[in-house]
């Protein structure tokens, strides 16, 4: 097999997470990435400058994921947006133990240049909150063409 018939047909994949804190406010905001576990290509979704959004470099039907973890005492709202487009929503109860990871799963199928991110609706009393050594709020997405 060829070296392009190796390595040409990748999947386009990431999975990043969050490992800080994100306070709700009152209008709807993107949740920010900071961490990356793995990505293809790395330009889909650049997390050094804190990236909100993954930008379809093929198109195809993708496989998305994402757990959400409120902060203590907080609620959260979360969506799956594809450009502009709520497509899932994740809610997780008030949390006052310290507990509570939801995860939400979709399938899209997207083109070229099409953005899916995750947003934290709007609200003072929604919040997230994530850790540096053990993320809790993460996002994936794979190629499944």
């Amino acid at each position: 097999m060829s070296v392009m018939g190796l390595f040409g047909n990748r999947k386009v994949h990431f999975s990043v997470a969050m490992t800080g804190k994100l306070e709700g406010r009152e209008t709807s905001q993107p949740i920010r990435f900071d961490k990356a576990f793995s990505r293809e290509p790395e330009e889909a979704f650049a997390v050094e400058e804190k990236a909100s959004e993954f930008v379809c470099p093929r198109p195809g039907s993708y496989f998305f994921t994402f757990s959400i973890r409120a902060d203590q005492g907080k609620s959260a709202s979360v969506q799956l947006v594809k450009n502009q487009t709520p497509q899932v929503m994740n809610f997780v109860d008030i949390n006052e133990n310290n507990t509570g990871v939801s995860t939400q799963t979709v399938i899209l199928n997207l083109q070229t240049g099409d953005k899916v991110w995750l947003r934290l609706d709007g609200g003072i009393d929604y919040g997230l909150r994530s850790h540096p050594l053990s993320p809790m709020i993460t996002f994936t997405g794979i190629n499944l063409s």
